[in-house]
């Protein structure tokens, strides 16, 4: 909506008004540059680059850190184990879901700590600050930053010339910020002094969620990790309380900076969105980004303890080994999400060609592309056709004969779908699997949906391949509320090495 209307503004003052307009309770300022970016440069907003180019802002943050290694601040293993945290995979899944991680929370985190790098460094305030104020316009609790930067600029700053003109724009900026913020979460208030015992257990569990709680189905695991990497808050405020601030290296005031600023995220999150403990929403898959930042912020913080005689050696060996194992672990755990997120993307792209519907996500009410994406041409995903539907559409659909036998369980609103035997006696597996619903009065395909699948476990198979096998068979819920009304064969489709292996009709569906 955004971007058409935009694109169809000739007004300087209403497209400045479009790109601060609040969205729930944020400004989107960088993923609405972006995506004005993409589109002057392009002619068209491709999703799969918005994620690309947001995620570069993980590159960013590692250019940071390098300085400090570069400048002998930072041990080369530390360094590494940073790269390793920051690379890893367990948030990507969300990168390309909704690309909420890619354009809004991998970037507030960015522009904090490159803001919290430039003050500590004194580097220009007036750019500091700016990327302060950049991270508050990214996402809601980019404010934080503005709070830490006013904190460290004040204090590395001598002269008070200096620091009061810039630090009066950045406070008269937020200000305003806040006065024309309408919050959507009801009484913050009450919110945050509601269940406080519980929401503190969730806080904590945030801090330390790469120990995927919606993995390891406890808690506890996230509750202890999340109190370990904190602990540099702590040490911070006793040795200032002890006046041993001079023991502070600049690196550690930016770590401390930094999960100052996570700790108001989860804040946020947890304590003001409603009276009682949400245990799961903390959790979901778009905050999972801030779940890499808390162990890599923290190990960094601790690399000036690690000059310790009798530490130094086995830590500095026992850390970046952790690190990798588990960077190179995250690739395997998720990557069943991580292909099913990237084949949903090619199936919209497909959808919208075919059917002029964005299926996914399914709690997002379904606007026409072709109406909602005027000022693009038809086919705003992609400008040509993916492999994917060149082949698809190539099946004669009518002449399909092998069937495969389903359980199946129909209503007005869903049909669901599950067979305990597909792929049994196909040796080399397939790499995809999809079901079509065909329009069965004019034989053409409408509608593609990714089918829900399980992966074997074999780990030596996907270090040497980097791929996991499929399980036989298949189980899928096709939700009707987006579908035209009408009557429709369904198609199972095997893919691999982007070559059709297997079509099969497994019965009908009937929308109404």
């Amino acid at each position: 909506m955004f971007a058409e209307n935009f694109s169809k503004s000739n007004s300087a003052e209403e497209r400045f008004v479009l790109l601060f307009k609040q969205n729930f309770d944020h400004r989107v300022l960088f993923a609405r540059l972006l995506i004005i970016l993409m589109y002057l440069v392009t002619g068209e907003i491709n999703i799969d680059w918005l994620i690309v180019l947001g995620d570069l802002t993980l590159i960013g943050t590692a250019l940071i850190f390098y300085q400090y290694h570069a400048a002998k601040k930072m041990s080369l293993l530390v360094f590494f184990s940073s790269i390793c945290l920051l690379f890893q995979v367990q948030h990507y899944e969300d990168s390309i879901s909704w690309a909420t991680c890619a354009l809004q929370h991998a970037p507030v985190i960015f522009l904090s700590l490159l803001s919290f790098h430039l003050a500590l460094n004194r580097k220009n305030l007036y750019l500091s600050g700016s990327m302060a104020i950049f991270s508050m316009f990214t996402s809601a609790n980019g404010f934080c930053s503005i709070v830490l930067w006013l904190l460290i600029a004040a204090v590395q700053t001598n002269s008070l010339k200096k620091i009061l003109l810039p630090g009066l724009i950045v406070t008269l900026i937020a200000v305003a910020h806040l006065f024309t913020l309408k919050v959507h979460s009801g009484s913050i208030t009450q919110h945050m002094t509601s269940d406080v015992c519980n929401k503190f257990s969730l806080l904590l569990s945030f801090a330390g969620l790469i120990a995927d709680v919606n993995i390891l189905d406890n808690i506890t695991p996230s509750i202890v990790l999340g109190a370990l990497f904190l602990l540099p808050l702590p040490i911070m405020v006793i040795k200032v309380i002890a006046g041993k601030s001079s023991e502070i290296t600049t690196l550690q005031w930016l770590c401390g900076a930094g999960i100052t600023m996570l700790l108001f995220t989860g804040f946020l999150i947890i304590f003001t969105r409603g009276d009682n403990s949400d245990f799961l929403g903390y959790r979901m898959d778009r905050y999972k980004i801030y779940a890499a930042y808390f162990p890599l912020l923290a190990i960094v913080f601790f690399d000036e303890y690690l000059s310790i005689p009798g530490i130094r050696k086995p830590v500095c060996i026992l850390i970046p080994m952790l690190s990798f194992i588990f960077c190179v672990g995250t690739y395997y755990v998720y990557y069943g999400k991580i292909t099913h997120y990237q084949q949903v993307i090619t199936s919209d792209q497909i959808n919208s060609s075919w059917s002029n519907t964005i299926y996914n996500p399914l709690i997002f009410k379904n606007i026409s592309p072709k109406s909602l994406f005027t000022f693009q041409p038809a086919n705003h995903f992609l400008r040509q056709k993916s492999s994917l539907e060149i082949l698809l559409n190539g099946i004669n659909w009518r002449s399909v004969k092998r069937r495969v036998a389903v359980q199946r369980n129909e209503d007005r609103h869903k049909i669901v779908l599950k067979n305990n035997s597909f792929g049994i006696g196909y040796s080399p597996g397939y790499d995809a699997l999809y079901i079509v619903a065909v329009d069965r009065a004019h034989g053409l395909p409408k509608y593609l949906f990714v089918v829900d699948k399980n992966y074997k476990n074999s780990i030596k198979q996907f270090y040497t391949s980097f791929k996991r096998p499929i399980k036989e068979g298949f189980a899928h819920t096709i939700f009707k509320h987006k579908l035209q009304n009408g009557k429709y064969n369904l198609s199972v489709v095997a893919i691999r090495k982007h070559q059709i292996v297997n079509v099969s009709r497994i019965g009908e569906m009937e929308v109404r």
